[in-house]
């Protein structure tokens, strides 16, 4: 049955370029406008690109939902843990905690105000929301970098230097160090919000977008804001 509707529709194609060929027409131009504005109907595929697509939106919609569950309830669960148990707050732990609190924040602001703009292809929260989402997506990443490193500065001091190290790993060492990465996150990231502002485009139906986007006055200011952030970072 495919076969012969495939054959049929082959045959409708070829008959409506025939019948357009043998029509008196002034040009070769207005041949081929004729031609293509009446056998567009008689293609023989049809057009899978909006199928394709919505496939695409649930795949994506289903993989968002579930990473921003496991990262909310997961990194919860570590938080609640570590609080609730006395004999758990450890130095170590209490990155860990710092870490957790980081990524939770990062699953809060970062995945459902990027999965909503990328699905609606537009930016719909306001200049207010893409300067608080851009400012905590930079803390949470930074605040994860300092608490990676010092992590793995607290156990290879401990695995190196066992006796040097309990002089300094202390809870109470652990709290400031948290707090100074904490502050200093909160400092470096401040661009962030200065700078974020709301873009405009045409969307293919000629009706107006936004992005939002962080828009620097001047490439030197965003080199010298690069070099203190790699900086720091290194």
């Amino acid at each position: 049955m495919d076969v012969q509707k495939l054959h049929e529709a082959s045959s409708a194609f070829l008959n409506c370029m025939n019948a357009q060929s043998n029509s008196s027409l002034n040009s070769t131009a207005n041949m081929t406008v004729e031609v293509n504005t009446t056998c567009g109907n008689a293609s023989v595929l049809p057009n899978p690109q909006p199928a394709r697509q919505k496939e695409m939106q649930s795949v994506r919609i289903l993989l968002y939902s579930l990473i921003f569950l496991l990262s909310v309830f997961g990194n919860l669960l570590i938080i609640v843990v570590l609080m609730v148990n006395k004999r758990m707050r450890t130095v170590t732990n209490s990155f860990l905690m710092s870490l957790a609190v980081s990524d939770l924040m990062m699953a809060v602001f970062c995945m459902p105000f990027n999965l909503i703009p990328n699905l609606l292809g537009d930016f719909i929260f306001g200049v207010a929301m893409c300067k608080i989402i851009t400012y905590f997506m930079g803390i949470s990443v930074s605040i994860s970098t300092f608490s990676l490193v010092a992590i793995a500065i607290e156990r290879y001091s401990a695995i190196c230097n066992p006796l040097k190290s309990r002089a300094w790993q202390t809870r109470s060492h652990a709290y400031r160090v948290i707090t100074a990465t904490w502050i200093l996150s909160l400092i470096i990231m401040t661009p962030y919000p200065i700078f974020s502002n709301l873009q405009a485009f045409k969307k293919s139906n000629k009706t107006t977008g936004h992005k939002c986007r962080l828009v620097w006055p001047e490439s030197v200011v965003e080199q010298s804001w690069s070099g203190v952030a790699h900086g720091y970072a290194d």
